[in-house]
This record gives structure tokens, C-alpha cells and sequence, in this order.
């Protein structure tokens, strides 16, 4: 994790190339606390995912990614901001990953709203 401002490096996780504890998103949650209230989390559409929304929002943060490919965004639906610009609600998923624990999953909203944007070619997501 690093600051834009500075470059300075924040945090850092490491952890093995394969299993559920290896995988990026396991290893952001390891060090989420680090992300406090009023931070800016920007990062690839890697990220873009409802549960990992949802916990930098419980830390009071927001995000700024780009839209996953296999996510389809529609600019007909929610509520339209402008030319493909609109505020759409996410469902939380049925099926609780492995990287995260059942009680921090029962506790994440069911819904939440997020920001869709189109911007030179790219769809971002944001809070």
C-alpha cells in the first residue's frame, strides 16, 4: 500500500503464491487497517468487488477502481447522473469467500450504492 502523495510505502503483506491465504485479496485484508477514515483507495479492476467495497467503507474510506469486465454495467438503470454517469445498487454476494471470516461477512450491508462512470473508454467505480 502506498501514498500518492508522498510514494512513500504505507504497508506491505506477503503470503504464498497459492491457497486462500495468498491471494491479494487475502492479503489487503490483512493490512486494511492501515486504509483510516477519509482515505482515497485507488486501484485496478482487480479490486472492484462488492466485499472489499464494503470494508474500506466500514473503515470510512473511499474508492476509486476501474469496473471489472465480467461486471455489465447498464446506464438505463439507477439513478442517472448524466451521459453515462448513474448511482446503481450492489448486492452483496450469496457465497462468502474464503479469505473471509463468516462473522465480518454477516456484518457487511446486503446493498450499497456505488458511483458508475464512463471515462475515456474505461467505466470507473467509485463511492
Amino acid at each position: 500500500m502506498l501514498c500518492l502523495a508522498s510514494g512513500a510505502a504505507i504497508n506491505a503483506a506477503m503470503g504464498p503464491c497459492v491457497g486462500k491465504t495468498g491471494s491479494e485479496h487475502a492479503l489487503l485484508q490483512e493490512i486494511i487497517e492501515s486504509v483510516e477514515t477519509g482515505d482515497i483507495v485507488l486501484a485496478d479492476r482487480y479490486y472492484c468487488a462488492y466485499l472489499l467495497i464494503a470494508l474500506l467503507r466500514a473503515r470510512c474510506a473511499d474508492v476509486v477502481f476501474q469496473q471489472q469486465q465480467r461486471r455489465l454495467v447498464d446506464f438505463r438503470r439507477g439513478t442517472r447522473l448524466g451521459t453515462r454517469d448513474h448511482v446503481v445498487e450492489w448486492t452483496k454476494p450469496l457465497l462468502r469467500p474464503g479469505w473471509l471470516d463468516q462473522a465480518l461477512y454477516d456484518s457487511l450491508p446486503a446493498t450499497q450504492w456505488v458511483r458508475e462512470v464512463h471515462v475515456n473508454a474505461k467505466v470507473l467505480v467509485t463511492t
